[in-house]
């Protein structure tokens, strides 16, 4: 469920030593580990929850977070510049970090 605290939007995130507001413009992404999931902050820190990427998809705004592959969840507020070769599609974050678009969903963000 997404909170607004004082106008900026908040994800209630379960951990193991109790639940945790996380303001959702912090997350620049999220990977699925298994049936763990890894947020990735724009600060560079870390935090690995035991939740599926499915759960995350349905709590975080879908006008914000696009769901690029099967393993990975992206803040699109987060994206420095998108990469077109040969016949892929990469999305990179400010963190240097390059996300390959599946094959499936390279469409969707295609540039017309």
């Amino acid at each position: 469920m997404i909170y607004y605290n004082s106008s900026t939007p908040s994800l209630l995130l379960p951990t193991d030593r109790g639940s945790i507001y996380i303001e959702t413009s912090a997350i620049m992404r999220v990977e699925a580990k298994s049936n763990y999931s890894c947020l990735h902050f724009s600060n560079g820190k870390k935090l690995v929850v035991a939740k599926v990427l499915r759960w995350f998809e349905n709590k975080l705004p879908q006008t914000q977070f696009l769901r690029i592959h099967r393993t990975h969840l992206l803040n699109a507020n987060h994206v420095k510049k998108i990469i077109t070769t040969d016949n892929n599609l990469y999305f990179v974050l400010p963190d240097g970090g390059k996300i390959k678009v599946s094959n499936r969903k390279k469409r969707q963000f295609m540039l017309q």
